[in-house]
Formats: C-alpha cells, sequence, structure tokens
C-alpha cells in the first residue's frame, strides 16, 4: 500500500525511505496515541531539515491516517533516523491549578483542552454539573483523563480535538466488524477473580455506593472528594468501571487489518479458544505498517454499569 508523510505540513513523500511504521491507538487507556516512523539517513538529511520536537506530522498508509501528531523525540543513529510523536502536544502536560464553581463539564473540559489548542466535546454521556470541581497542580492532560475515569468515561484524542465518550455507550454499539483467530497469534489472560462487587466512596460528609454484583462481596474503598451523595454514588460507579474493566483481556496479531481502530466492538471468532469468542471491544490497535501486521488488544465489553 502506498504511503504518504506530511511533515511540519509539507509532504515529504518522494524524499524520504520509510524503515518502521508503527501507529498505536488507545482507548481508555490513559495514554495518548503515538506514531514511531524510522528513515534511510545516510546523507543525514533529516539533521539538515533541522527536524526537532514540537514539529508535526501527519502519516497515512491505505486510506488510515494518524490525524495530526506532534514530535516528542528525535533520533539519529548510524545512517538512520527516528521520530517519535504522540496525538498531544508537549504542552499537554504543563501542570495547572484552577477551581470552578457553578459549571458543567463542557465549560470545564473545553477551557482546559483550549490550553493546549485542541477542542473538546462530549459524547455519550451526560454534560455533567458541578457545583465544584478542582485542578491543582495537575498535568492538563491528566486532569481530564481524572474527571473521565470518575464519569466513567475515556478520552480519545484524535487530529487536535479531545473526545469525552461514555465507555458503556461506546461498548453498546452495535458491531460490524469480524475477526477470527485463524492465521493469527492469540492470548488471553483472565482476572476475573479480582474484580470488586460494589464501590464506596466516602468525600467528607458525602457518602456514595454503588453495587454492580450483590454476589461478590469484595468491595473498592475510596477516598475522595465529592459535593453531594449523588455525585458520590455516580463517581463510585464509575471509579468501580475503571477497577473491573481489565478483568478479562486478549490480544490476537495477524496480518496488517488498517479497518480497526481503537474505541470499538468487534465480533470475534476465537477458534483457538472458543470460550474467548464474542463481543469484544478494542482498547489499543497497533499497526506496524511495514512488517503488514496488526495487534488487537481487546476485552469483553463490562455489563451493566
Amino acid at each position: 500500500m502506498s504511503e504518504q508523510i506530511i511533515y511540519n505540513n509539507v509532504d515529504i513523500s518522494g524524499s524520504v525511505e520509510t524503515e518502521e511504521a508503527v501507529h498505536d491507538m488507545y482507548a481508555g487507556c490513559e495514554q495518548a496515541d503515538t506514531l514511531t516512523l524510522t528513515f534511510e539517513d545516510e546523507g543525514a538529511d533529516w539533521d539538515a531539515w533541522g527536524a526537532v520536537p514540537g514539529d508535526t506530522v501527519v502519516y497515512k498508509n491505505g486510506g488510515t491516517s494518524t490525524g495530526t501528531m506532534y514530535v516528542h523525540s528525535v533520533y539519529p543513529e548510524n545512517g538512520f533516523f527516528t521520530v517519535r510523536a504522540a496525538s498531544i502536544p508537549q504542552n499537554a502536560k504543563l501542570c495547572h491549578t484552577k477551581s470552578w464553581e457553578s459549571v458543567h463539564l463542557l465549560q470545564v473540559g473545553s477551557e482546559v483542552a483550549g490550553r493546549f489548542g485542541f477542542s473538546f466535546r462530549i459524547e455519550g454521556m451526560e454534560n455533567f454539573y458541578y457545583d465544584y470541581i478542582a485542578q491543582e497542580n495537575e498535568p492538563d492532560i491528566a486532569f481530564l483523563n481524572r474527571i473521565a475515569k470518575l464519569e466513567g468515561g475515556i478520552l480519545i484524542v484524535y487530529n487536535n480535538e479531545v473526545i469525552l465518550y461514555g465507555e458503556a455507550a461506546l461498548e453498546k454499539r452495535e458491531t460490524d466488524l469480524e475477526v477470527t483467530t485463524g492465521d493469527g497469534t492469540f492470548s488471553g489472560c483472565d482476572r476475573s477473580g479480582d474484580i470488586f462487587g460494589k464501590a464506596k466512596l466516602s468525600a467528607g460528609s458525602c457518602y456514595g455506593v454503588f453495587t454492580a454484583d450483590p454476589s461478590n462481596s469484595r468491595t473498592l474503598d475510596i477516598k475522595g472528594r465529592a459535593t453531594s451523595d449523588a455525585e458520590a454514588k455516580r463517581w463510585a460507579r464509575g471509579l468501580l468501571r475503571q477497577a473491573n474493566k481489565n478483568g478479562r483481556t486478549c490480544r490476537l496479531q495477524k496480518d496488517i487489518m488498517r479497518e480497526f481502530s481503537a474505541g470499538i466492538t468487534v465480533d470475534l471468532d476465537n477458534q483457538a479458544a472458543p470460550k474467548w469468542s464474542g463481543k469484544m471491544f478494542l482498547y489499543h490497535v497497533r499497526h506496524e505498517y511495514k512488517k503488514e501486521r496488526t495487534t488487537l488488544f481487546m476485552r469483553p465489553p463490562l455489563e451493566g454499569y
């Protein structure tokens, strides 16, 4: 498949020879998408071009695109040059302190994402109202991730936009892609014995309990902040989801599957381990374009919450 590389808004595809191109996409992993590109560079062209962290790069391959990625590091070494980039700029990790009163989630998210030049939107969840919420010397992207976890959501960052998705809503979407383990390498891990039946959140005079499975006596005890019992219960639910969602995970590596991306559901026909067949949520997808292979990192949807 043909590839295209746009570096600092200039198409350099005809001027470089790509040795490696790896794109990692994440959904709900508290991790920005990453891109690693390695080029032949016997003539030290990249040094002459002055490639530095902070540059932008877009990689396209066979109809797929990484969107705008921000260079975080560069590595010249023995006739090769490696560029490592992420879907967030470095200034998304700057720490800030601010508190808000009588505010909605969309307003807070838009302000924080706007600090590093990104737009912000919400999908599949309510635009929650907060009597009070605070960012206390936290990196901007980490603060948004913290809110996402409290509310049972996940961040997906793509092409200069931060999207806060309700994770349960994503998992409930209809599946229109299928994948089989045939001709692939499959492995799974079952840690379902570690999951909790309920969560309790204590926040001063506020207290919230959410029960997912009354037959499971394991309780997740959380100390936090909340301004009402209702908010404490909602956040207990969100944090219980975070604690339990990776109870069963698996991975499958096959020949390149460009149509798969993180944040979607697929139907898995697991010929290697039939009990692992069924609907799966893709929380991490790795495309290794030069090696012509894809690795899917999956888990079953978390039912009920």
